[in-house]
């Protein structure tokens, strides 16, 4: 997936999903040319991990 912050920040995810077990990546940027931004460095790298537990029923 991607998405587009009304800030001009971007960013771009996928999750890959191996039987019960999730693997997921996100990464972050903003191209802009604002003089903070070029000093401060403002990308995110998110890893996330999912397991489903079987036969659980509702929230747990």
């Amino acid at each position: 997936g991607a998405n587009v912050r009304s800030y001009g920040e971007f960013a771009g995810m996928a999750q890959f999903n191996f039987g019960g077990f999730g693997l997921g990546y996100s990464y972050q940027f903003n191209p802009g040319n604002e003089p903070l931004n070029r000093s401060i460095g403002n990308t995110t790298h998110e890893i996330g991990l999912q397991y489903r537990f079987s036969g659980a029923m509702g929230l747990l």
